[in-house]
């Protein structure tokens, strides 16, 4: 079991694992907890990207990187669907957290898509 978790374990499992921290995290750290929107949707999309995260670290990966790219767009937009784009803190964290994960998700989808054209 550790030698599969090591072996799932990669800097984009890690910067994912510590961006959905900050994000679950940050309703407490950055202090918009009274904007229950806001922090709801931090706590409940961090905890799913860790969910998604210790999935990869098990090297579930044929469906990794599309179910990190899903919360990570939710993220990002949801300021704006959501209604909390005027409170500046938690909007800057869900569009950096947000724009971070989709990235790494798209770059790991480009990165699986071309090991498998050259199998």
């Amino acid at each position: 079991m550790i030698a599969r978790l090591m072996g799932g374990l990669t800097i984009t499992s890690l910067v994912n694992a510590a961006a959905a921290l900050l994000l679950l995290t940050s309703p407490w750290l950055a202090g918009f907890t009274r904007n229950a929107v806001a922090s709801g949707n931090a706590v409940v999309f961090g905890l799913l990207m860790l969910f998604f995260t210790a999935a990869a670290l098990l090297q579930l990966r044929d469906w990794r990187s599309w179910m990190n790219l899903v919360p990570g767009v939710w993220v990002l937009l949801s300021p704006s669907i959501l209604g909390f784009a005027a409170h500046e803190v938690p909007t800057v964290i869900h569009t950096v957290v947000g724009l971070l994960v989709s990235i790494l998700a798209l770059i790991d989808l480009c990165r699986n898509e071309t090991l498998h054209l050259e199998d």
